[in-house]
């Protein structure tokens, strides 16, 4: 067995490059729409041979980054990580977050990156190096953008019959199709519980409106997700007076900062975290923050591959799991760039066994 060295984690290459991936269905939301998945990969490599990836997946009507943005900061970041020990990646974060405030999902895939070579090096899976040691599995909801009531009713019944019982359904740009879509699933598939995300598409009046609807209708909510604008935090915290299930708070969230302000105002009961909106460290120390203050955790991402997924569920693992895991974006993928890593059976995540994430990009080698 190699006997590693300190200097044999040292960082010394950092590359990155584009692929589109299709999707199975035009993504769309209430703050836009995409067909094609556009991520970075990054490949970082250590001195003494360990090499991990990770991956940047910009999502504009979010976080406001794009992909040649993206990649522009990815460069300029190089330089900081270059020469600088993997061991170090929580002060490496923190240098990155000061150097990139506003590219959350660059310095997300640089940091997913070195965290896999350093697991890899370190022969142990980044599960376990956030902290869980026991193998299990989780289950993810499965997302429903806005589609149109034929096509959502179509696609949930497909998502059924695999297994999935929960529905994560994406609404905020007409109420009352927001309604025809939920109460028609309901009809059908009586033992499905919904994730309701607005992506802050309500005013007020109409998100108590819908909230009322769903009550009065019995549709069983697990959450309702970013209702209102993310700086109405007071009407976040009135609604969640009025609401007989969870509130989520997602772009509202994006640091520790937000995690307590939350938690201070009373304007929801979980927290989405996201890799990347935050980064990596961040993310993790915003988990910890919501549960020290008494709020629940849900794991979800943008649009990603296995890649960054694996690196949230990892996450999730480490802390021992979460209220929602919404963790789906790579079955909405029309193909799978990657090999190894969790796998899916239906909408159970089956964690994996290798070192680091296990995964790596189809058609690259480790030399490359």
């Amino acid at each position: 067995m190699h006997a590693f060295t300190p200097s044999d984690f040292e960082i010394i290459k950092v590359r990155a490059w584009e692929i589109d991936i299709p999707l199975r269905d035009e993504f769309v939301i209430s703050r836009g729409s995409v067909t094609t998945a556009q991520s970075v990969f990054v490949r970082v490599e250590l001195r003494g041979g360990a090499v991990g990836f990770g991956e940047c997946a910009p999502f504009g009507a979010v976080t406001g980054e794009d992909r040649a943005t993206s990649l522009r900061t990815l460069n300029d970041l190089r330089d900081i990580v270059i020469g600088q020990t993997a061991f170090r990646l929580r002060p490496i974060s923190r240098q990155l977050g000061e150097a990139a405030p506003d590219h959350p999902a660059a310095r997300c895939g640089l940091e997913t990156a070195i965290l896999d070579a350093l697991c890899r090096a370190a022969g142990i899976p980044t599960w376990e190096y956030f902290g869980n040691v026991t193998r299990q599995d989780y289950e993810t909801d499965i997302t429903l953008p806005i589609l149109g009531v034929d096509r959502c009713l179509a696609r949930a019944r497909e998502w059924y019959r695999q297994g999935f019982r929960t529905l994560k359904v994406k609404v905020g740009i007409d109420l009352d199709a927001d309604l025809a879509t939920i109460e028609r699933i309901a009809a059908e598939l009586a033992d499905i519980s919904f994730v309701i995300d607005a992506n802050q598409g309500f005013s007020e009046s109409d998100a108590l409106s819908l909230i009322r609807s769903l009550e009065r209708a019995k549709i069983d909510v697990r959450l309702l997700e970013q209702p209102l604008h993310k700086d109405d935090l007071e009407g976040m915290a009135r609604l969640r007076r009025e609401a007989s299930f969870d509130l989520c708070a997602d772009e509202s969230v994006d640091s520790v900062r937000d995690v307590a302000l939350i938690a201070r105002t009373g304007a929801a009961d979980v927290v989405n975290i996201k890799i990347m909106k935050s980064g990596v460290y961040e993310a993790f120390e915003m988990a910890v923050t919501a549960l020290a203050s008494g709020l629940g955790i849900m794991f979800g991402g943008m649009i990603e591959t296995r890649l960054a997924m694996g690196c949230s569920l990892a996450m999730a693992a480490g802390l021992g799991g979460a209220h929602t895991l919404d963790l789906d974006t790579p079955l909405l993928m029309a193909t799978d760039p990657l090999d190894g890593g969790y796998r899916y059976e239906g909408p159970r995540m089956h964690l994996w066994t290798a070192p680091g994430l296990g995964t790596i990009p189809r058609n690259v080698s480790e030399s490359q």
